[in-house]
């Protein structure tokens, strides 16, 4: 027996109500008792008949849950609080997916901060090993290489010096005829200069149809050897220089009815290259053209 007003469980011979006088209901009581204002809807407990808000009496109400079972209020998200979880998903996706590629790929070991982690002790001191090796034979590329471009730069100085002139030691005049299907048509003359690197030959030659000039110079350096000749079909003296071209070895030959022109100047051009030698013997020792 209980009281449907105020919710007080009687004696099962009890009839009526000790606090309100109403009378009891045969039946059993619900599981959880609530009283609840009408006025402002506060929830009392079962002992309560008044509201202490507006002094309403109160009403039981048997559906009201209980404030342990009640479910707890929704919470209001944030908008930006959503996209900012959301773009961290999204990037921790990407780093978990990143992550199994580089390992089963087995390219996570290329990362340096990765493979020191992952890596024995014992190996990190060979690869150290290997890096120092490798960074010290890296470090003698760079010291040779540089030492080869010094030294070629130095020898390239040598070189040009051993092609300035500094002094003219002789100036020659020759004169000698050609002949051409057994006649004597064309005269060659040739002013000669010996200077202390290379001798110059200004040449013209005279034919019925005209004349033609031409320059040439020689570097000593170019000249292998120097020799004197004789023909004696034209009674002519000469002087050959076998020359180094690239296109292999020549000879350029000066002709005289006079040999004492020759003389002097095989005279000249041997001395002038032998001094010429002697002062650029690391051109000559290098065969460097």
């Amino acid at each position: 027996m209980y009281c449907d007003q105020c919710g007080i469980e009687g004696k099962a011979s009890t009839k009526f109500c000790a606090r309100c006088g109403t009378p009891l209901i045969s039946k059993e009581k619900p599981a959880t008792q609530f009283m609840h204002c009408p006025q402002c809807g506060k929830i009392y407990g079962a002992d309560y008949q008044f509201c202490a808000e507006d002094g309403s009496k109160l009403q039981p109400q048997e559906a009201i849950v209980s404030p342990s079972q009640a479910l707890p209020p929704k919470v209001k998200t944030s908008p930006i609080l959503t996209i900012v979880l959301l773009f961290l998903s999204i990037f921790l996706i990407i780093v978990l997916a990143a992550g199994g590629y580089l390992y089963f790929s087995g390219r996570w070991m290329n990362i340096p901060v990765i493979a020191k982690l992952f890596t024995p002790p014992s190996m990190q001191i060979s690869q150290t090993k290997i890096e120092d090796n490798a960074s010290s034979a890296k470090e003698a590329r760079r010291i040779r290489l540089e030492k080869e471009r010094q030294e070629t730069e130095r020898l390239q100085t040598v070189l040009q010096k051993s092609k300035t002139r500094t002094r003219n030691l002789g100036q020659f005049e020759f004169s000698w005829p050609q002949k051409l299907g057994g006649e004597w048509i064309e005269t060659c003359d040739a002013k000669i200069e010996v200077s202390d690197v290379d001798i110059v030959e200004q040449k013209v030659t005279r034919a019925i149809g005209g004349s033609a000039s031409e320059s040439e110079s020689y570097w000593f350096g170019d000249i292998m050897n120097v020799r004197m000749g004789f023909n004696s079909l034209s009674g002519l003296y000469c002087v050959v220089a076998k020359i180094r071209t690239r296109y292999g070895p020549t000879e350029h030959v000066w002709w005289s009815k006079d040999r004492s022109e020759t003389d002097k100047l095989h005279k000249a051009l041997s001395q002038a290259i032998a001094d010429w030698r002697g002062n650029n013997n690391e051109v000559v020792q290098k065969n460097l053209h």
